[in-house]
């Protein structure tokens, strides 16, 4: 019988030395096989599948092959869904790389429900708050921007600024949040404002930024 753990392992090693060379079919390949392999062991982390899965789905979107990224997207929703229910963070994570993928593709109703259920697990996850939700509402916030609702997106931007705000270090991803609310501003003549906003993003990154530094500075010499 076939060893399906050697093949898992070994065709992951080569899909991603593929991948990483650029050799995409041959990638799509290797992963094919991991996949089928790693699908048939009982203790393979689901998370190391899911990555297979999007990793595929990666190479779609590259090559224009949008039908065939949507079915590993969904493919590893159901994935996860399968071993840890739900209502799982993890389950999210998925929801919201699927919710991004139809708003590139312009699918803003399938993109808004994506985003949303996982803001609401998101939210019973974390009552007190956390990135993880911020993101979310930025996501949100730029399905409404792209479908002309300056209101709604303006009050999901202001929710997410607020969440990552809250964060004693807040990532760049605060920074990209504050220039695309700063962006709608603009859009209804509000400039001062946007530019307040702006400012204020970097200042608070690069006082986090400070605060990393100090914090990883070791004793000096005496």
């Amino acid at each position: 019988t076939l060893d399906q753990r050697a093949i898992y392992r070994i065709a992951r090693r080569l899909a991603l030395i593929s991948d990483v060379a650029g050799a995409e079919e041959e990638a799509i390949n290797y992963y094919e096989k991991a996949i089928h392999a790693g699908g048939q062991l009982e203790n393979v982390v689901h998370t190391d599948l899911g990555t297979l899965l999007n990793n595929v789905a990666l190479i779609y979107r590259r090559s224009g092959r949008q039908k065939a990224a949507e079915s590993y997207y969904l493919h590893a929703l159901e994935l996860y869904e399968k071993q840890l229910g739900p209502n799982h963070p993890d389950v999210a994570a998925v929801l919201n790389n699927l919710g991004v993928f139809y708003t590139n593709e312009g699918r803003f109703e399938e993109a808004e429900q994506m985003h949303q259920r996982a803001l609401a697990i998101r939210r019973q996850a974390n009552p007190n708050g956390h990135s993880d939700i911020a993101q979310s509402h930025c996501n949100l916030a730029v399905v409404y921007h792209s479908r002309g609702d300056l209101t709604r997106a303006g009050e999901l931007y202001r929710e997410s600024l607020r969440g990552w705000e809250d964060l004693e270090q807040p990532p760049a991803d605060y920074e990209i949040v504050a220039s695309n609310y700063a962006d709608r501003l603009r859009a209804l003549g509000k400039k001062r404002k946007a530019a307040t906003i702006e400012a204020r993003a970097r200042r608070r990154r690069l006082q986090a930024t400070l605060r990393g530094a100090g914090r990883g500075r070791g004793p000096g010499r005496r």
